[in-house]
């Protein structure tokens, strides 16, 4: 099942493509929230290559979205319980390092530390695309995998 997430996170549109518990494709725009009436036009572009008719999103960020697309909405932060083993907190912190571990093409995104291991997002965009594909795979119910055996899929940016 392919899923098609998006998220708006301090001035940056993500919008993300899941299939198979892999990131199969990305977009990212900078988007200032005085021009949010731009949004349609680049989520229905996005859409429209993958023949997408649904996405999955925060209610909370109030996404403005084509009519031809059906919203399925879900928090990030149950899209984190979703993710995290029970008892964890449900912090960004928390699902950065659960993707790092489970999701080698989202790696590149996230910064380890080399003496205590610990995750960190330096630029706001990288965190809208991490934010926006932890909403794809709870929405899938999927786990990360390593997509090794994947052959056909892909990792661009624009």
């Amino acid at each position: 099942m392919k899923t098609m997430a998006i998220c708006y996170h301090e001035g940056f549109l993500a919008l993300i493509i899941v299939r198979r518990g892999a990131v199969f494709d990305w977009r990212r725009y900078r988007v200032m929230r005085s021009q949010r009436s731009r949004f349609a036009a680049l989520i229905a572009r996005f859409a429209s290559e993958y023949r997408m008719t649904s996405v999955v999103l925060d209610p909370r960020q109030r996404i403005r979205l084509p009519r031809t697309i059906t919203p399925h909405y879900l928090s990030l932060r149950e899209a984190k319980r979703t993710l995290l083993p029970n008892g964890a907190r449900p912090t960004h912190r928390a699902v950065v390092q659960h993707l790092a571990d489970r999701c080698p093409t989202l790696r590149p995104l996230i910064s380890v530390a080399a003496a205590t291991g610990t995750v960190s997002v330096t630029k706001r965009w990288q965190m809208a695309l991490l934010l926006a594909a932890a909403l794809g795979f709870a929405h899938g119910n999927e786990q990360a995998v390593d997509p090794v055996d994947d052959q056909d899929r892909s990792f661009h940016s624009s």
